[in-house]
């Protein structure tokens, strides 16, 4: 047993001192998480009203794994915002900017993936604001 009580505290660390600067960093960085998820919508802004958005009918959807490959393939189209597809309707919803891309493309880019078993025509398109 240690009889000074000086060794005591330093041999069980009892002695050390508290740093105060390391939950007031954690509470700041979650802060700042926190506020950017909240406010993600008007720091991130795409003006969607200027955006267009085509309907598609894809025939060719048998499985799971074919709307994840449809929807990459649109995605990667310059000018698509963005690319949703069904497989239960087998129907694609892409939004995109009318004045980079036209609804034919995306047509044709389905027509060529895979084997040629995928086939797109445009069903709907609404035109947005912008020109």
């Amino acid at each position: 047993m240690v009889k000074y009580p000086e060794k005591r505290e330093k041999v069980l660390g009892l002695n050390r001192k508290k740093e105060k600067w390391l939950p007031v960093l954690l509470v700041l960085v979650l802060l700042t998480g926190i506020s950017a998820f909240a406010f993600r919508d008007k720091v991130f802004r795409i003006n969607l009203t200027d955006s267009s958005v085509a309907t598609l009918r894809v025939d060719g959807l048998f499985c799971p794994a074919c709307p994840p490959k449809v929807k990459a393939a649109l995605e990667k189209i310059p000018g698509v915002i963005s690319a949703d597809v069904e497989l239960a309707t087998e129907r694609a919803i892409v939004r995109f900017d009318q004045e980079k891309v036209s609804p034919r493309v995306f047509e044709k880019t389905i027509s060529e993936l895979g084997n040629g078993g995928y086939h797109g025509t445009v069903l709907v398109v609404r035109k947005g604001t912008k020109g």
